[in-house]
Parts: structure tokens; C-alpha cells; sequence
């Protein structure tokens, strides 16, 4: 009997074939990031988190997701050569559907989208705790029902002061993929038109989060956040030489295409540098982001009013009569 195959441990964050449209023959590109000196990487090593995906549960293959991706994968490439490379455009529905399913998963399965993930589950979690009555709290950490209430109390303390670290286990992420994920890629099929932006050179970069979720001008000015399902329009460098531009959700338009200048190459990577959390990614005979203002890296994906938050928790102290604990949380 043949030797079972290990499962790949290696994960590419960003899908490696989509990497490639970025790199030299040798396959190899720039990473510039953000805090730091840009650099020759291999698209084999860019990108590459250990066991991102992997899948830790009893019956469940390990790389079970990572086969999930790859058939997305396959035919999100298969979509991109007919488009890129042999001209099909407007593309067929079957092309439309790989690439808005290739679109939506790559906007969920990146890293920021893990961050928010864990940070909306540790919000929840301080909120919750920081609220609840001695008697949920005592069910909370299974106390006996005889442990005094200073006791329960002290767990409470405890949870609300490492709450903003609380270890989140990744399956948290690839649930919350999983239940938004069809929704996702509809919110990129029904959106039109679709322009594809053609240049005659190496116009374009692309980065640790591709998908650029265009904002409008309220959360431009910080009064509201946008998502995939809610922003104006969407836009995805395809290539060098090719980005893809998706406007309005339950617009009747025809999808075009259009080619670009070097003022439409400087918008679309000021979008592209405006949504990278960590570093960019481009050809290393270009330069795409020269003359920009490098933006210190972003880690915060949650946008909450603390001091909101901790009203919420005093009021319900004050209400039932003990501490609230934040200034031992805050410590």
C-alpha cells in the first residue's frame, strides 16, 4: 500500500497562482513592506503562514480546507487566462462565477480577516463577561454553586484583565468563512458593471489584502465601516497590467473595459496602498508605489468605542451592586 501523503503545512495566504501575475520569470517579486526595506521573495515563500488552515478535528481530514481552496483556486486560474491572456471578455458566466468565488473567499481567508475575527470575539467576550450577574458568571466557569461570591467575582476580574489577549483558536476563523462565504461571492456576481483596466506596461502592484474594498466618503471621514456586501464599489489588480473594477450592487450596466493612464495607474494603487495591512507585492523591474507616504502597519480591524464599551460594563455593575473590574482589566 502506498504511503499516505502528509498534508502540506505550508499555506499561502494570498493564492499563489494569483501571486505570479506579479512576478519575473524566475518567480520571483517584491515585498515591500510597509515598516520596512523592500525585497526579492520567491512566490513559494510569499505570503506562507504554517498550518493557517489547517483543520484540527476528529474525522476531518487535515488539509481539508486547503483542498476546498485549491478547487476554487483551479478554476479562478483557469478564468483568469481566458480573460488575461486569450481576451475573453465580458467574461462568460461560468469565468464570473470562478472569479467572484475567488474574490470573496480571498477577501475572507486573509489575515486581517482573521484579526477582526479574533478581536469581535474578545470584544464579545469582555462585553459578556463584564455585564453578566454573579450567578451566569458562577455558570461561566462552573463553579460550585456553594463558591462565594468574592471567588466568582475574582474569575470574573481575572477573564475581564486578559480578555484583550485571550487566545482565539483558528477554527473561529475558518466557521466564520464558512457561513458568510456564499453571501460574499453573490455580493461581487450581482455588482455591475464590471470594467476590466487594461495598460500597455507594468502599471500595477498588488498586496497582503488584494480585494480593495472602496470606500465612500462616511468612512472616509471614520463615521461607519464598509464590507464587501456594503462598499460602493470593489477593485482587484489582476495582474501587472490588468485590474478589474466592480461597481454598484443591482446596477443594470454592461460590463466594458477600458485602458488605462498613468493617473488611473496611480488611483488604483493608492487603493491598493490604502487597504494593505503589512507589505505590498510587485514585479521587481517596477516600481508601482513610488512617491507614496508608506502608512504604518494595521493591525486593529475592529473599530469599537472603548470608552463606550466600559459604560456598558459600569452601568451594569452599578445596577446589580458590586465592581466592575475594568480598572484590574486595564492594568
Amino acid at each position: 500500500m502506498p504511503e499516505q501523503q502528509k498534508p502540506a503545512r505550508r499555506h499561502h495566504v494570498v493564492s499563489k497562482f494569483y501571486l505570479r501575475r506579479f512576478a519575473n520569470p524566475r518567480n520571483q517579486l517584491i515585498r515591500c513592506p510597509l515598516d520596512g526595506k523592500a525585497h526579492l521573495q520567491s512566490v513559494n515563500d510569499a505570503t506562507v503562514r504554517k498550518d493557517f488552515y489547517s483543520v484540527l478535528a476528529e474525522g476531518v481530514e487535515q488539509d481539508a480546507f486547503e483542498t476546498e481552496l485549491a478547487e476554487v483556486e483551479t478554476e479562478a486560474a483557469a478564468a483568469f487566462t481566458a480573460i488575461l491572456r486569450n481576451g475573453v471578455w465580458p467574461p462568460t458566466l461560468e469565468h464570473r462565477l470562478a472569479v467572484s468565488a475567488w474574490i470573496g473567499l480571498q477577501h475572507l481567508r486573509g489575515e486581517h480577516n482573521r484579526r477582526m475575527v479574533e478581536q469581535m470575539h474578545r470584544i464579545l467576550t469582555k462585553l459578556e463577561v463584564g455585564m453578566a450577574t454573579v450567578e451566569q458568571i458562577r455558570e461561566l466557569v462552573n463553579a460550585p454553586s456553594d463558591a462565594p461570591d468574592d471567588e466568582v467575582e475574582a474569575a470574573r476580574a481575572y477573564i475581564l484583565s486578559t480578555a484583550d489577549s485571550l487566545p482565539i483558536h483558528h477554527h473561529a476563523h475558518l466557521m466564520a468563512i464558512g457561513q458568510v462565504l456564499e453571501r460574499a461571492i453573490m455580493s461581487v456576481f450581482d455588482r455591475q458593471p464590471w470594467t476590466l483596466v487594461e495598460f500597455s506596461w507594468d502599471a500595477l502592484g498588488t498586496s497582503d489584502t488584494p480585494v480593495v474594498v472602496v470606500p465612500d466618503e462616511d468612512a472616509l471621514a471614520g463615521l461607519r465601516a464598509v464590507g464587501i456586501g456594503s462598499a460602493p464599489a470593489l477593485y482587484v489588480p489582476l495582474s501587472t497590467r490588468a485590474g478589474l473594477f466592480m461597481d454598484e450592487l443591482g446596477a443594470t450596466a454592461p460590463d466594458g473595459r477600458m485602458s488605462g493612464s498613468p493617473e488611473l495607474a496611480r488611483s488604483l494603487n493608492e487603493f491598493t496602498l490604502r487597504t494593505t495591512r503589512r507589505a505590498l507585492y510587485y514585479h521587481p523591474d517596477t516600481d508601482p508605489f513610488a512617491g507614496f507616504e508608506m502608512q504604518p502597519p494595521r493591525e486593529q480591524e475592529v473599530m469599537v468605542s472603548h470608552d463606550q464599551l466600559s459604560n456598558f460594563i459600569d452601568e451594569a455593575a452599578l445596577e446589580q451592586g458590586r465592581p466592575s473590574w475594568l480598572q484590574a482589566s486595564t492594568e
